[in-house]
């Protein structure tokens, strides 16, 4: 996960991606929920750094539903500041401010 944030952060989003990738095979693969979140997140972040926010926020919305089942409200809190993003980039400024 920290590989792929670091990719991010240089701007390398298909190193991102694919590190993203094959984190969260594993990740389901053994059932775990805060990676899938983690990954989910960082995914949607991607997305929306490559003009995608329509991808990202269902990416956030998938990330929330992992972050709440194992109760993480500082992820959760993170998601939902990252989707309400890429809500103001899609236009969507009503529900953006919403959140």
């Amino acid at each position: 996960l920290y590989l792929s944030s670091a990719a991010l952060a240089l701007g390398d989003y298909d190193t991102a991606e694919s590190v993203l990738g094959e984190s969260n095979a594993i990740a389901q693969e053994k059932r775990d929920r805060w990676v899938l979140a983690f990954g989910l997140d960082l995914l949607g972040q991607a997305a929306i750094a490559q003009g995608q926010p329509e991808k990202g926020s269902g990416l956030f919305r998938q990330s929330l539903v992992f972050s709440h089942e194992i109760g993480d409200l500082w992820a959760s809190n993170r998601t939902l500041i990252h989707l309400a993003e890429a809500q103001a980039a899609a236009g969507n400024h009503e529900e953006s401010r919403q959140m």
